[in-house]
């Protein structure tokens, strides 16, 4: 078996993009391909609390569309009992009049922890000292470490949009024994099963089993950079009541530890 990359990169918001499935879309024309020239050519990152916090706000105004998706597919009989976000990069980085793709996404997970009621974990290897800091003032438990996804947690909502295609693997392998108890918010993992040359075993085996919504996003009445947040994003989870011939884990048939790349 190959080695899984999950090696976490310092990225741009440029790179998170490319990690999107590719589509054709139209090139952007007028202001809003200024606006998007702006962000890109800025390196300034809001650390006023209040600020952001405001610029927070101004995006969940814009965020019932999405949030009335996802609660209309959590199952009833499905308790959600924590969030862990990975990987949403520099939500600072920012500017008033184009909110950038990491804020609509913690805009969004802060949204869903309040309306659970669930703690909410953080972990992005990219944030700032001030960002931990506001974080923590939101009530948010940043994640001391980089534990690339390894990490066993029931009854939790996984967002992690754009992430690599290792750190979804690295999710699915370390909660074989429940997975139909997850939900993972991010990129589609029946489009990575298609890919040439794809080496995924846990993504792979639970094609069958898989259940993916996709979130539509382009109705929403918002600006800044919507598309770089919520293009191509899924709601997956596996189906439950048909696991009597689940496969067991890929690495404990091969009798091989996960690896991950330092």
């Amino acid at each position: 078996m190959a080695q899984i990359d999950t090696e976490w990169k310092t990225i741009s918001r440029n790179d998170k993009k490319r990690v999107m499935r590719r589509r054709d879309r139209p090139s952007l024309t007028g202001r809003k391909a200024q606006e998007h020239q702006s962000l890109n050519q800025t390196s300034h990152h809001v650390e006023d609390y209040d600020l952001l916090r405001s610029y927070i706000h101004t995006c969940q105004e814009s965020l019932s569309i999405l949030l009335e998706q996802i609660m209309a597919l959590v199952d009833d009989e499905m308790t959600i009992k924590k969030i862990v976000c990975y990987g949403i990069g520099n939500f600072s980085r920012t500017s008033e009049h184009f909110f950038s793709a990491s804020l609509w996404q913690l805009a969004l997970v802060l949204r869903l922890q309040s309306t659970f009621n669930v703690p909410l974990l953080y972990y992005d290897p990219c944030t700032t000292h001030f960002e931990t800091e506001f974080l923590e003032k939101m009530g948010v438990h940043v994640i001391a470490s980089d534990e690339k996804g390894v990490r066993t947690s029931a009854h939790t909502l996984f967002f992690m949009p754009h992430c690599p295609c290792g750190l979804y693997e690295n999710v699915l392998w370390s909660n074989w024994q429940h997975l139909e108890s997850i939900f993972i918010f991010g990129n589609s993992l029946k489009s990575y099963s298609e890919g040439l040359q794809f080496d995924g075993p846990c993504i792979t085996a639970i094609q069958l089993w898989l259940r993916e919504d996709v979130i539509r996003w382009s109705n929403m009445n918002a600006s800044g950079d919507v598309e770089g947040a919520f293009n191509d994003t899924f709601l997956s989870q596996i189906k439950s009541g048909k696991l009597d011939d689940f496969p067991e884990r890929p690495y404990d048939i091969l009798c091989e530890r996960i690896e991950i790349r330092e």
